[in-house]
C-alpha cells in the first residue's frame, strides 16, 4: 500500500482529472497552499472554486478534516472526499460545501467530548444511504457556482 502522502496526492490528481473531463480547468496546488489543493475555472461561465481534497486508499465513512477558516466558508469553496471504490479499481467522490464540513466537525468534536472521548477533527459520511448517493451525485454534477 502506498503511503498516505502519494494516496493524497492521487485523490487531488484524480479529482483534477475528472473535472478535466468535464472541459473544466483544474489545477493542482502546490503542498504548502493553504486550503485548497485544486483551483477550478470554467471556461464557459467565467466561475472560480477552490476544492479541499481529503483521500483515503481505505473505504473509511470518516476522513480528517478540519473546519476551514471563515474567510473559506463560501459557495465557491468545497471538499471532495475521496476513498476507493468498492471493488478496489479506482476512487469514488463526495462533494460537500465549506459551511456543511465547518458544522459538522463541530458537531461531531460535540458528540465525542459528550461521550467523554477525545476531539477529533472529522467529517462522517451521513449514515443515511440516500444522503451518502446525494454527496456522490453532487461530484459527480459538481461545477463551480456562478457567484
Amino acid at each position: 500500500m502506498a503511503n498516505t502522502d502519494l494516496i493524497g496526492n492521487a485523490g487531488v490528481y484524480w479529482v483534477a482529472m475528472e473535472l478535466s473531463l468535464r472541459g473544466l480547468v483544474a489545477l493542482p496546488t502546490v503542498r504548502n497552499c493553504p486550503g485548497a489543493d485544486v483551483l477550478v475555472l470554467d471556461p464557459n461561465t467565467g466561475a472560480l472554486a477552490t476544492l479541499q481534497v481529503k483521500t483515503s486508499g481505505k473505504r473509511p465513512k470518516f476522513w480528517p478534516a478540519t473546519a476551514p477558516p471563515d474567510a473559506w466558508r463560501k459557495t465557491s469553496h468545497a471538499y471532495v472526499f475521496v476513498r476507493r471504490t468498492a471493488g478496489g479499481e479506482g476512487f469514488e467522490g463526495f462533494l460537500v460545501g465549506s459551511v456543511e464540513v465547518a458544522a459538522d466537525v463541530a458537531a461531531n468534536f460535540e458528540d465525542l467530548a459528550s461521550r467523554d472521548r477525545k476531539p477529533f477533527a472529522e467529517f462522517r459520511l451521513p449514515k443515511d444511504p440516500d444522503a451518502v448517493a446525494r454527496l456522490r451525485e453532487a461530484w459527480d454534477r459538481w461545477r463551480p457556482p456562478v457567484v
